[in-house]
């Protein structure tokens, strides 16, 4: 049986992903590796992610991702900002950033539209529903509502609600990949 194109990208995004690490050495963790291959896979990029921790970090599943061409046009108008003297460097900076902020929103709202028809028939606790919020002009986050209060329940309900919230995100991550075919 002869292996799909998706199948093939999918894959090789499987192994470029798996040889990732961070600055201490920690490949991408178990339970939000899937969503991280699925966002590459439809041509988001990620630059940050993690499953969620009891112990450290943040409690629950996020990932980060960065319009990489929004990334580089932010840079270039900070850099013109930091030395800019007239009004119309100024313009300049501004300019790149409306830019960078534009090509940040159109990733972003590629991901909305994903989740949208994920959430079409679809019905969870409204706090392990997936959210996307700007972070600034190129980085966007995608985690679970209810992360930004996870830390406050009680041991017990943050590994049960840790749990439901990686499984939402396991779930998005195979959405992508059945609408790839």
């Amino acid at each position: 049986m002869a292996v799909s194109t998706i199948d093939q990208r999918w894959q090789a995004t499987v192994a470029t992903m798996a040889l990732v690490t961070d600055v201490h050495g920690k490949e991408i963790d178990a339970h939000i590796f899937d969503v991280v291959v699925a966002l590459n896979v439809i041509g988001l990029t990620t630059i940050q992610s993690c499953e969620g921790h009891e112990d450290h970090g943040k409690a629950a599943p996020w990932v980060m991702l960065s319009a990489a061409a929004a990334r580089k046009l932010a840079k270039q108008a900070a850099d013109i900002s930091a030395q800019a003297e007239q009004d119309e460097e100024y313009a300049q900076a501004r300019e790149l950033r409306r830019q960078a902020e534009a090509l940040r929103a159109y990733d972003q709202h590629m991901l909305l539209e994903r989740l949208d028809a994920f959430y079409q028939a679809r019905h969870v606790p409204y706090d392990q529903t997936l959210v996307v919020s700007t972070r600034n002009l190129s980085v966007y986050m995608l985690e679970n509502i209810g992360a930004a209060t996870l830390h406050v329940q009680p041991a017990e309900m943050q590994a049960d609600k840790r749990k439901a919230y990686q499984k939402e995100m396991q779930d998005f991550a195979m959405f992508l990949r059945a609408g790839l075919a």
